[in-house]
């Protein structure tokens, strides 16, 4: 019986089967990422999400999208086509500003004039308010500007005039951007969010790091946090009373970058950072950049949190642009093919090329902290320009939505699209130029990631339910410890269901009766999973796995283990 049912499990690896899921993921990458995303796409798969990835190339050379204004529209109408004709809710860009297109929004009479904000909310915004008619972010003028912003709005407290497109701002689909502009940057990340999900959640998970710079970031604003976080530890270093860079006799930068590491690296959730900032620095906390590599002392391996920072410009993945204390000149190419300089406060700037050359793409901390070391978080959400106020409520609602998650767990997307609906319906977009929020932060992630890992039903022991105990469709579960099926009792799996077996964890039946033991009977059309995860070192998983269409059965001292 034994040797007829390792045969049969080699059989059933080999089938090439669609799994069932309520998600379905869309993956858009560069041509040369592609073989790099195979590794996600299938853990997706295996944890019963449904994935298609498709290339840029695709895209363009699709017919179906001929006649349409450029690239980034391209894109939004493929998405809108898997939206309508697949359910495609999940949407992850592969890219970062060379080599994934950015939707870039003009601004008109700004401070600086011109301004051109990038807004993946494009991508995500596909239908107008009547959640039907197609939204192509011109609808206002039709001018061939998309998502045009006229800053006399706020003087005038006119929204309409604001919003010269009528954008609704709400996303219809959760979409994240993966910032890497190699290979090398996509494995990182990709392993990063397989070990993620495959790792189980221990009590590190349960911490959440609330920082301020105690300057701008007002801690109160962090402590109206502490009640969406139920049953964490939230831990905050500002309550020193020397964090503060103007307390008195206060503690150094690099005593504050010291005690952050500390409690990473102990492991955090969240990560929540309100306080001034630059391309790659939490102000006089934390900084990336010239002399300082805080991240060189990072050991986080597998205990990556997801980082919220209200700061400017930490979300800065594109050019430089608008003179600030962080920007010197303007530099970057423009769709006309020519490169624009520009050292004057106030210009006319040109609209940038959705690519850039890579000589002009800048870094920001979110890359850091995502795409150029294992160590550092799962995903960044933060701002690509000044963040003015405002940025504070969608931080608000961010955690908010981690309260209220409905069910066994929640999504970074869900979490993030939460956050801005509630945003947009609450705030009053007028005032503290509020309504740019929407387009000037990014989420830099994979908005399909489950947030704390993806399975956390856990079973072990001995099965004692002579009626059979059931594990429940369309559920991901985790194997603890060994499971003993004794005589005349019997564990089932329902149609589409993955389970995980911790490395070493093995399934064993005893009864010779076809009836008993463990049993899988899956629905044609419909895979159920077993697999295991075994760590070849901090930042690489290997995931062998077995796929079922139709019945297995263990009995008569048969057993499942992987080695």
């Amino acid at each position: 019986m034994k040797k007829i049912l390792i045969y049969s499990i080699i059989l059933l690896l080999c089938c090439p089967l669609t799994a069932f899921s309520w998600e379905h993921i869309l993956i858009i990458s560069p041509d040369e990422f592609m073989e790099s995303m195979q590794p996600l796409v299938e853990l997706k798969e295996y944890s019963l999400r449904h994935v298609t990835l498709i290339s840029l190339s695709s895209i363009y050379n699709n017919s179906k999208y001929n006649g349409l204004r450029d690239n980034p529209e391209k894109i939004k109408k493929c998405i809108l086509d898997y939206n309508k004709t697949q359910g495609v809710n999940y949407v992850l860009l592969i890219g970062d500003c060379d080599k994934f297109p950015v939707r870039y929004c003009r601004a008109i009479n700004t401070e600086w004039g011109t301004k051109f904000y990038p807004a993946d909310l494009y991508y995500a915004d596909l239908y107008k308010s009547d959640g039907v008619t197609y939204d192509n972010w011109d609808s206002g003028n039709s001018n061939g500007i998309i998502g045009e912003i006229d800053f006399k709005g706020f003087g005038e407290k006119d929204i309409n005039k604001l919003n010269i497109d009528k954008i609704n701002l709400i996303p219809d689909v959760s979409v994240g951007r993966v910032p890497a502009s190699n290979v090398d940057e996509v494995k990182t990340y990709v392993s990063k969010v397989i070990n993620y999900e495959l790792k189980a959640p221990g009590n590190w998970f349960k911490k959440t790091l609330w920082l301020v710079d105690g300057d701008w970031g007002s801690a109160s604003k962090k402590d109206r946090l502490d009640g969406y976080m139920t049953g964490f530890n939230i831990i905050k270093p500002y309550t020193d009373s020397r964090w503060g860079v103007h307390a008195t006799n206060p503690i150094t930068r690099d005593e504050r970058a010291t005690i952050i590491n500390n409690h990473i690296n102990g492991g955090t959730g969240f990560v929540n950072y309100f306080g001034h900032g630059c391309r790659h620095s939490w102000s006089w906390v934390y900084d990336q950049y010239g002399k300082f590599n805080d991240m060189a002392n990072m050991t986080n391996y597998n205990m990556l949190p997801i980082i919220f920072a209200v700061s400017c410009y930490t979300g800065r993945f594109h050019f430089d642009q608008c003179i600030s204390g962080c920007i010197d000149e303007d530099k970057y190419r423009t769709t006309s093919g020519t490169d624009w300089t520009n050292k004057n406060k106030v210009a006319t700037r040109p609209e940038p090329r959705a690519v850039q050359p890579s000589n002009f793409d800048r870094g920001c901390l979110a890359e850091d902290f995502t795409v150029m070391r294992s160590t550092g978080g799962i995903a960044y959400i933060g701002c690509g320009s000044v963040n003015e106020f405002g940025g504070e409520d969608l931080d608000k609602y961010f955690f908010e939505a981690y309260k209220n998650k409905a069910g066994d767990y929640i999504t970074l997307g869900q979490m993030w699209d939460y956050s801005r609906t509630m945003f947009i319906t609450n705030i009053n977009l007028i005032s503290y130029f509020a309504y740019l929020h929407l387009y000037k932060v990014t989420m830099f992630g994979d908005p399909s990631l489950i947030v704390g890992g993806a399975y956390t039903s856990n079973i072990s022991g001995t099965v004692s339910n002579s009626l059979g105990t059931v594990l429940k469709g369309y559920k991901r579960y985790r194997v603890t410890g060994d499971i003993t099926i004794p005589t005349g009792h019997s564990l089932r799996a329902d149609s589409s269901v993955s389970i995980l077996f911790n490395s070493g964890r093995k399934l064993k039946a005893m009864d010779s009766d076809v009836n008993n033991g463990f049993i899988i009977k899956t629905m044609s059309g419909h895979r159920t999973y077993l697999l295991s995860a075994k760590s070849l070192n901090d930042s690489t998983m290997i995931v062998p796995r077995i796929s079922i269409e139709g019945e297995l059965r263990v009995r008569n001292g048969g057993e499942i283990k992987f080695y």
